[in-house]
């Protein structure tokens, strides 16, 4: 009877598992951060292409932007950048997903709200984020998230020693769950790409919050709700 038990609980958690969706677009403050991340790839590969890679300059470009998507949880953005650290390797993956859908002969032209282009956006996002997580050797060759690959990456980020343990937990309880399935919209074609870095950064972006000490937690209005609604 126990046995029983056990093995009825333990397929309930792996159907659980599985289940867990692709991240739908559907947070909209998880959105700001992405539209933030997409601006700085789209700018990133603009000042590649004309300015000249000795030029130290490009930087200087990148870091008079204006940012949204912060944290309610600490100063800065400090979990923006998981699994994306390295500027040109994103820049290349971007580069990368435009080639392809210039290749496949979609237009990428016409009304920027049409739901053609918001599904190219979203794909572009999805796309992108899994290619630098293959070049940071996150992911294995079925597309899963590496538990300690994961946790080792930690150390490229500029974390305060407060944030190095909740983002530990917060990475040993989001990896099994990140769906990696491949997906694909009617608007690029036969392109499909894995979101499980994606995935994994939204879950992540939860959980510091939920996670997060007093101390370290904003008091505008707009986290203080934020937070009330972590409590429930």
């Amino acid at each position: 009877i126990h046995y029983t038990a056990m093995s009825t609980q333990l397929v309930f958690v792996l159907v659980a598992l599985s289940a867990v969706a692709a991240y739908d677009f559907q947070d909209s403050r998880f959105n700001e951060l992405l539209a933030d991340r997409l601006e700085d790839w789209d700018f990133s590969a603009r000042v590649r292409r004309d300015i000249s890679p000795e030029d130290d300059d490009s930087d200087k470009f990148l870091k008079c932007k204006h940012h949204h998507g912060k944290t309610c949880c600490g100063k800065g953005r400090w979990l923006k950048h998981f699994g994306d650290k390295n500027k040109e390797a994103f820049s290349d993956c971007f580069d990368d997903f435009v080639n392809k859908l210039n290749a496949s002969g979609i237009s990428t032209g016409g009304d920027p709200f049409s739901c053609e282009r918001v599904n190219q956006m979203k794909m572009k996002v999805i796309c992108t984020t899994e290619c630098v997580a293959k070049k940071a050797d996150l992911i294995d060759e079925k597309g899963a998230l590496k538990l300690e690959k994961s946790l080792g990456y930690m150390e490229k980020l500029e974390l305060e020693d407060w944030q190095k343990p909740i983002l530990e937990e917060a990475i040993k309880k989001c990896v099994p769950t990140a769906n990696n399935t491949l997906v694909s919209t009617p608007s690029t074609g036969d392109i499909k790409c894995n979101p499980v870095l994606l995935n994994l950064q939204h879950c992540l972006y939860h959980e510091v919050e939920k996670n997060c000490p007093e101390d370290q937690k904003k008091t505008d209005g707009k986290c203080k709700k934020i937070f009330e609604k972590t409590k429930v």
